[in-house]
């Protein structure tokens, strides 16, 4: 009575964790056909390859013959690898704020030899149970290598790039972000992602037990997703959040745009500009004022890549 109860209690709750992950892959997906911004279909993507790798590791333990468990298992893995893909991909184009690095070069180019080695007859072990298998990769094998490699390398890869985003963070509103963003993917990628040297099927000899780990599994993965999910919907309304700050210049000029002090902190900008900026912006702000009949101020300026943001006083701005 008490296994089958605690089955009830780990099978419901990873069901109720997926639902908020389909909610979320549905409303990337809505956002990047909208607006075809790169980091929601990224994010679309990441959430539709979490919800089949989740799935498809729960299927292998029923399925009806060995193949099919072993179709599985591929597309599951395939499906891992490609979540955890993403994540650098997103993290490292965002925070520097660009489309190539030797990070992403390095990545693709392991990602894509480990699934050429799972859709070309991978060396699995499998092994049945009471209604389904347990299929992995046969230990020490080079395929198994080449993971541990990836995953070893992704990992220290995703920590650099968090701990260096939080430790440039000034703003207390990025690091807690960045914080998060650490957690989640602690939970629902790094630690699900280590690959499975055990000493093995000693430790789960029947479906009863099978089951029972992989929704123990599964729920703290879950939860970790739902976290990196939350954090990038809110920095895809301020995708500034989670990129490392740098001061380009600071200007003080009155309301009626005439400048009372400037300090540059960037050699791509000359004093002389600063004046003109200040008169730029005064004309700008009283222009949208003007033409949307707004009573509200000007908050920020977005460029690619860059935002001015314009911060309003009782004598100045």
């Amino acid at each position: 009575m008490f296994q089958v109860n605690l089955l009830m209690v780990l099978v419901s709750l990873p069901v109720i964790l997926t639902i908020p992950i389909i909610v979320l892959f549905f409303i990337f997906t809505i956002k990047y056909i909208k607006t075809h911004y790169k980091m929601l279909g990224y994010l679309a993507a990441l959430f539709l390859f979490y919800l089949i790798n989740n799935n498809l590791q729960f299927f292998q333990l029923f399925a009806a013959n060995q193949e099919t468990a072993e179709f599985y298992f591929i597309i599951a893995e395939i499906s891992e690898l490609l979540v955890l893909y993403i994540l650098i991909l997103l993290l490292e184009m965002f925070y520097r704020n660009t489309q190539f690095s030797y990070r992403q070069t390095l990545t693709t180019i392991f990602v894509f030899i480990i699934i050429g080695g799972l859709i070309s007859k991978p060396e699995l072990q499998t092994t049945a149970i009471s209604q389904g298998f347990i299929v992995n990769i046969q230990r020490f094998c080079l395929l198994m290598f080449l993971e541990f490699i990836f995953h070893t390398i992704a990992t220290v890869f995703l920590l650099i790039i968090l701990i260096k985003s939080r430790k440039s963070a000034w703003a207390p509103k990025q690091k807690k972000l960045i914080t998060w963003l650490s957690i989640g993917t602690l939970l629902g990628v790094l630690l699900p992602s280590i690959p499975n040297i055990s000493f093995g099927q000693s430790l789960v000899p029947n479906q009863l037990n099978s089951t029972i780990m992989q929704l123990v599994q599964s729920i703290p993965q879950n939860i970790g997703i739902l976290i990196i999910g939350i954090a990038f919907l809110r920095i895809s309304k301020n995708p500034w959040l989670l990129q490392r700050q740098r001061v380009y210049f600071l200007v003080v000029y009155s309301h009626d745009g005439i400048n009372l002090y400037s300090k540059i902190f960037s050699k791509e900008i000359i004093s002389n500009d600063t004046v003109l900026l200040a008169g730029a912006f005064s004309a700008v702000t009283s222009l949208i004022g003007d033409c949307t009949k707004s009573a509200g101020n000007v908050k920020s300026i977005l460029l690619e890549g860059k935002q001015l943001r314009i911060i309003n006083q009782k004598r100045f701005i």
